[in-house]
């Protein structure tokens, strides 16, 4: 036998094969990060048994963090144990939901979901069952950092039952009542570029944009920047369309806009990722139709 200190980091994948046989030590938190660190690695197994370990000890078997997160990772891998998984389930939905956070939460609706997908008999009170979870989810939030998480996930609820008019009326109820929800305003830029209402589209992807007001660059805030390009573009060709090039001024200052969230789009995802690259295409096009074309840089800030 031999321990695992998860506060120190995690085993190869090769020494797997010793881990039935460990001993675990280390806090919850390092025990979490471990399981996560594999899971990221698609190492969904060895996460498992990580955690089924942990749960094994006195003081974790009803720790909702490591609870939840295997009824995550263990819809993940074609040899999960659905009875020892159901137990889990249930242990955690008889812990008290004031010890509930997010994840336990979101793990569970998403648990019972992949449930129901698997197995559809008496759909709709199985549905009844986790459209409650997912309100009381939602209800819960509302003063806490993760309510635009809870309002989305009961969106998303809504959204795979094909009930898209509650799923956007979560949604706009999110933008309308939480300080910040720049998922759910994204979700519903989304659903309205989609149907060509770019103005609407562009004034959710400008709340989603205020919103998620971190002062460095990220990822995901990419996606908003080229979304309201497009919105952008669309706007100007309907112009073009309409009036032809008598509103110099107005084009000139909207594909300055434009190049503005390219320049965003660039800082966030780099010049090469592809939807910029794209972006950058549809810009040089959009100039085209309009006149003067020296008058918009042609640089973009390179």
């Amino acid at each position: 036998n031999f321990e695992l200190n998860a506060s120190q980091g995690a085993l190869e994948v090769a020494d797997m094969v010793l881990l039935d046989n460990i001993r675990l030590t280390g806090n919850v938190d390092a025990i979490h990060n471990v399981a996560v660190m594999y899971a990221r690695k698609n190492y969904y197994d060895i996460a498992c048994r990580i955690l089924r370990k942990a749960i094994g000890m006195k003081k974790y078997s009803c720790n909702v963090d490591l609870l939840a997160d295997y009824l995550k990772y263990s819809t993940c891998f074609s040899d999960d144990d659905q009875e020892e998984t159901d137990i889990y389930f249930t242990r955690l939905m008889s812990i008290n939901r004031k010890r509930w956070n997010w994840r336990a939460y979101e793990f569970s609706i998403d648990y019972k979901l992949e449930e129901l997908e698997s197995s559809p008999d008496f759909y709709e009170d199985k549905m009844k069952e986790i459209l409650k979870l997912a309100n009381e989810y939602k209800d819960k939030s509302k003063d806490k950092e993760y309510a635009d998480r809870a309002y989305r996930e009961l969106a998303n609820v809504y959204l795979g039952d094909d009930n898209q008019i509650e799923g956007e009326k979560i949604l706009r109820e999110a933008v309308e009542d939480i300080k910040k929800a720049p998922s759910c305003a994204l979700q519903l830029a989304d659903f309205y570029y989609k149907r060509g209402l770019y103005k609407e589209a562009a004034n959710y992807i400008k709340q989603c944009i205020l919103m998620n007001n971190d002062l460095e660059p990220s990822v995901s805030m990419g996606y908003p920047y080229i979304l309201y390009a497009l919105c952008m573009i669309r706007e100007v060709y309907d112009k073009v369309e309409e009036k032809g090039n008598e509103n110099e001024e107005f084009y000139k200052k909207q594909i300055k806009e434009i190049e503005q969230k390219y320049r965003s789009a660039k800082m966030c995802l780099g010049e090469k990722e592809e939807r910029v690259v794209n972006l950058k295409k549809q810009i040089d096009l959009l100039k085209g139709w309009v006149k003067d074309d020296s008058l918009y840089m042609d640089d973009y800030g390179e």
